[in-house]
C-alpha cells in the first residue's frame, strides 16, 4: 500500500518467531488485495469491473463496507470514490516512482461519491457504478492495523502494537507498565506522548508525499468536494478506540476544517490535534476521556 510497517508483540518466547511470521503474512496477503498499484489486487480488480457485480474476500468486503458507512456517517468529507481524482493530480503510480520535478496537466473534478455502491454482505459482493473507481488509500492501512493486531492475539500474544504508515493501534499487555507509549508531534518542535491501554493513533500530514504540477504544488489529500488537494490543514493526529475509525477522522479534519471537522471528532468521543499551514496548533476534543 506503498508505506512501511512496524509490530511490536508481547508474547511468550516460544511464539515470537511465529507471530512474526503471521504478522507478516497478513500485511503481505493486504497489500495484495487492497493497493491500488497492483494491477492484480482484489481492488484494481473491481475497479476494472466496469459496472459489474465483483465477488471479493471477506477482508476486503470489510473494509469497502466500512469505507461507505463512514461516506455516510460523516456527509461525505471521507470518501473512498476520490480515486480518479487523484490520478488526475499525478498520483497515478507509487510515490516512489514520482519524480521531484513530476509535471502534467491536471483536471480537477467532484468525486462521485458512494450512493450507488452496491454491497451484498451474504456473498462478500461489491459492484461500483460505471466511473465510479475506489481509493482505500488511508482506511485500509487502518483497517490493516485493526486486522493485524486482533489476529496476533488470537493467535496467542498477551498484546501487540502495528503501525503502518502512521496508523497505529495497539492492545493488550503492553511492554511497560505504564502501557504503550505512543507519541506524536504537537507542532514543529513539540511533541506529546500518551499512555495507553488500547486503542489507536493516526496521523496524516500534507508535508511529505508533495509534487508539482502545472497548476503548481500537490499532496495526496484530496478535497472530494472539489476533486484538488486539500488547504489550510498541515497535520492531524486522531486518537480513538480503532484505527479505521481514528483515520477516516484526520482526512475528515483536512477536508472539514478544524470547526466541524472538530464537531465531528467530538461527536466519534474521539481526541485531534491539528496543526494549520500557518503552523497553529489546535486540539479537539477531549483527551482524558479517549484515554479513560
Amino acid at each position: 500500500m506503498g508505506t512501511g510497517a512496524h509490530v511490536v508483540v508481547t508474547a511468550n518466547q516460544a511464539l515470537e518467531d511465529r507471530l512474526g511470521q503471521l504478522a507478516l503474512a497478513e500485511l503481505t496477503l493486504m497489500e495484495r488485495r487492497w493497493s491500488r498499484f497492483l494491477p492484480s489486487s482484489e481492488l484494481s480488480r473491481l475497479n476494472a469491473a466496469a459496472g459489474k457485480t465483483t465477488i471479493v474476500s471477506a477482508d476486503t468486503f470489510s473494509v469497502i463496507e466500512s469505507a461507505v458507512e463512514a461516506w455516510q456517517r460523516t456527509n461525505g468529507y471521507f470518501d473512498p470514490t476520490i480515486h480518479d481524482a487523484l490520478c488526475a493530480a499525478g498520483y497515478d503510480r507509487t510515490f516512489a516512482e514520482i519524480s521531484p520535478g513530476h509535471d502534467r496537466p491536471t483536471t480537477a473534478a467532484p468525486a462521485p461519491g458512494c450512493a450507488d455502491i452496491e454491497l451484498d454482505r451474504e456473498l462478500n459482493s461489491v459492484r461500483l457504478p460505471k466511473g465510479v473507481h475506489l481509493d482505500l488509500g488511508g482506511i485500509a492501512k487502518g483497517a490493516a492495523a485493526d486486522l493485524v493486531v486482533a489476529r496476533l492475539l488470537d493467535a496467542g500474544a498477551d498484546g501487540a502494537c502495528v503501525n503502518i504508515g502512521g496508523d497505529l493501534r495497539v492492545e493488550g499487555r503492553a511492554p511497560t507498565d505504564a502501557g504503550w507509549i505512543v507519541e506524536f508531534k504537537l507542532g514543529e518542535e513539540s511533541r506529546r506522548r500518551v499512555a495507553l491501554r488500547r486503542g489507536a493513533v493516526c496521523t496524516s500530514t500534507t508535508t511529505k508525499r508533495r509534487w508539482m504540477t502545472h497548476d503548481g504544488e500537490r499532496h495526496h489529500i484530496i478535497d472530494p468536494r472539489q476533486g484538488r488537494s486539500t488547504t489550510g490543514v498541515r497535520w492531524v493526529s486522531v486518537i480513538g478506540a480503532r484505527a479505521t475509525q481514528a483515520e477516516v477522522l484526520t482526512k475528515v479534519v483536512f477536508v472539514a476544517g478544524a470547526e466541524t471537522g472538530g464537531r465531528i471528532v467530538e461527536d466519534n468521543a474521539c481526541y485531534a490535534v491539528v496543526i494549520d499551514d500557518r503552523a497553529r496548533v489546535t486540539e479537539l476534543g477531549c483527551l482524558e476521556g479517549t484515554l479513560a
